[in-house]
This record gives structure tokens, C-alpha cells and sequence, in this order.
């Protein structure tokens, strides 16, 4: 491949070019992301709904789609970007990979606390210079003891069942009571906004975990927390706009809202809530020229030396299949790419042909579409 060379796949190549999974993080699938046409159209969406006090709506796709790589890169675009406020109002993002099998509304709360420990961290240095939310009140107490007091803030995220008694709040509440979470989360969420954050995107990845592990009388208790959530911040000018995009699958968040004609109407536990929910924002199917680009970058990443030809040590007709038996589903094309480099790796071909593609797609259960 180099001076006329042919170089062992297990040289050239060391590591199957393109990750399968992923946890939502700042990090997640950077190095591999590449940014297609829609995406645009989905950082346009989140300043638009973030113009309301309160937005929640879905974000849809296929498993495999790439939900948690993109909503990590949204949310890297949300951190680098700076978008236009009015004032010193600044944009703040926080990341919730997804709640445990059976979360409630409290592991919900706990989860937002702990995922905006950044915001902690930034507020401890500024703990002088704001005012802190609703003074005399044991939630504004408990939250302001909180930013720098480690073991009030394990109470807030769950590591902790009780709060320590304090000279300011002599007889703490029950951190079990539904109102104390409650009150501290809003207490939380001006303190965000009083820190000078008038936009605060919560992104939650793998919603669908929640839908199918409770029981319907746990889902009708999640949706109407949810539902209390959204009213409390849309009924407070002390907060920041708050916008929850929840990830999900799209057999999930059609199965609640549908929007496909079909007539289906909506379960009755979500109904309050879904009346609340914007529109959601399904994820697209990629195109071959889009997935060529990706394979081409992922392959050029990885490769131990720089070439100047596309996709070697693979062949185009083997990658180009490679998305036709894939269906436009990124995990799945990975996959492809995976399965297709370990067959080449163990022969020790210095080539990946199209006749590794064939036999990848028979041995992961995928077929090309008819004609």
C-alpha cells in the first residue's frame, strides 16, 4: 500500500476503525463524529424551544441510530457555541446518561443534581457574589449549605439518605418527602439562574429504560413528576429557561405520542405530560454519502500511517455494501466494519474485499435491500 507494497491489515489497520457504543458524555464519539445536514437543524431547534420558560420534547430514533453519539456532540456544540442573550445570561448544559431499571421521580431529581456538579464546582468560587434563591426558606438553606458542604450535596444525589443538622436548619427535612425534592430542585434552578444562566439544556439519554421497566401505576407517578417539574419552572421567573430533551427510542415515543397518522391515541398515564411535550425530533437514516464519509474518516483515524487513498485497507465495494446491508443504521454499519476487519485481521489478509463484507452480513444476520 505504501512504494507499491501491500501491509498486513494487522499493521496497517490495529483496531477495528469505528467504536459500537457509548455513554453520553462531552467526550463520547468525538473523535469519530462527523456532522451531516440535519444536524444543523437540530441546534436551530434547541435555541428556538429554548425562547419558552420550560420545554420538554423527544429525541427519536432507532436503536442504533446514534442518539447518545449525537446528543454528546450537541452537547459539546452547546458548550463551545456562544449563543446570543440578552445581558450576561449565559447557555449551561448538564448530562444525564440515563436513569437506573425502575427510577422514580426522586432518582430523577437526584440524577439532575449530580449531573450539574460542574455548576457546583463554579458556584462554590462564587458563593459571595450572588444572592442566593428564596432566603429563610429550609430548600434555599439546604441548597446554599450544599455548594460547599460535601455531605448536604451527597443528600441531593443520592449517596446519602439524611441530611446533617446544621446551624441554619436545626431539624432538616426528609430528603424521602416528594416536596423537599421538589423545593430544593427549584431552589436549585434559581441559583443556576441568579449564577447567571438564562438557558439550561438538560439532555437525558436512554429514557426509553423507564417506559418499559415500571409498572403502569410507576409510570402514571413519573409523568405526573414530570409534569409538576415542567409547570413549577414554567410558572418561575426566578429560573433559567429550562429545555429537557429526553432520548428515545422511536418505538417508545411513538407508542406515546403518536404523530404518524395511524390514530393511535396516547397511553392515559402520559397524557398530561404529553400534552405539555413539543413536537419530537426524529433522527434520520444515513445516506450511502454519508456513511462513506464516515467510514473514510473513521478508517483514515485509525490506520498506523497516513494514506492518500479512501478507505484502504478496504475495499469501496466492500464498505459500499457494507451500508447497503446496514439499512442507513449507524451501529449496524459499524458493526459491518467490525466484523469485516476481525474475518480479515484473523486470515491475515492485506486486503478487506467485498467478500468479507458478504460474509460479515451473512454471520451478523443482515441482508441487502430488494430491488
Amino acid at each position: 500500500m505504501t512504494g507499491g507494497r501491500e501491509t498486513e491489515i494487522r499493521s496497517l489497520l490495529p483496531k477495528p476503525p469505528l467504536p459500537l457504543g457509548g455513554r453520553l458524555g462531552f467526550e463520547t464519539g468525538k473523535a469519530y463524529f462527523v456532522e451531516l445536514p440535519y444536524h444543523e437543524g437540530l441546534v436551530k431547534l434547541v435555541k428556538a424551544r429554548a425562547a419558552a420558560r420550560a420545554s420538554m420534547w423527544f429525541f427519536a430514533g432507532p436503536v442504533g441510530s446514534g442518539k447518545t453519539w449525537t446528543l454528546s456532540w450537541l452537547a459539546r456544540k452547546i458548550r463551545a457555541e456562544t449563543f446570543e442573550l440578552k445581558g450576561k445570561s449565559r447557555w449551561e448544559v448538564v448530562l444525564v446518561p440515563g436513569l437506573s431499571f425502575g427510577a422514580g421521580p426522586r432518582t430523577l431529581i437526584e440524577a439532575v443534581f449530580a449531573a450539574s456538579e460542574h455548576l457546583r464546582v463554579q458556584l462554590a468560587t462564587e458563593k459571595g457574589n450572588i444572592e442566593l434563591g428564596k432566603q429563610g426558606q429550609p430548600s434555599h438553606e439546604l441548597v446554599k449549605a450544599g455548594i460547599g458542604n460535601n455531605e448536604v450535596w451527597s443528600v441531593f444525589t443520592g449517596n446519602r439518605g439524611t441530611f446533617p443538622r446544621m446551624g441554619s436548619v436545626p431539624s432538616p427535612p426528609k430528603w424521602t418527602s416528594t416536596e423537599t425534592q421538589e423545593s430544593c430542585l427549584a431552589e436549585w434552578f434559581r441559583v443556576i439562574n441568579q449564577s447567571g444562566v438564562g438557558r439550561l439544556v438538560i439532555l437525558l439519554d436512554e429514557f426509553e429504560m423507564v417506559i418499559t421497566t415500571l409498572s403502569p401505576r410507576q409510570l402514571r407517578g413519573f409523568s405526573n413528576a414530570l409534569r409538576k417539574i415542567y409547570d413549577m419552572i414554567e410558572g418561575d421567573n426566578e429560573m433559567p429557561n429550562v429545555q429537557f430533551v429526553l432520548g428515545a427510542t422511536t418505538d417508545v415515543v411513538t407508542s406515546l405520542r403518536p404523530t404518524d397518522g395511524r390514530g393511535r391515541t396516547a397511553q392515559g398515564w402520559i397524557e398530561a405530560l404529553r400534552s405539555r411535550m413539543s413536537e419530537p425530533f426524529y433522527i434520520r437514516a444515513l445516506t450511502e454519502e454519508q456513511a462513506l464519509a464516515i467510514a473514510e474518516q473513521a478508517i483514515g483515524r485509525a490506520r498506523s500511517e497516513k494514506l492518500g487513498v479512501r478507505f484502504i485497507p478496504y475495499d469501496e465495494d466492500a464498505v459500499v455494501f457494507a451500508y447497503a446491508v446496514s439499512h442507513g443504521n449507524v451501529r449496524r454499519f459499524a458493526g459491518m466494519l467490525r466484523q469485516m476487519w476481525e474475518d480479515a485481521f484473523l486470515e491475515d489478509a492485506k486486503r478487506i474485499t467485498k467478500q468479507h463484507a458478504e460474509g460479515a452480513a451473512e454471520r451478523l444476520g443482515l441482508s441487502a435491500p430488494s430491488e
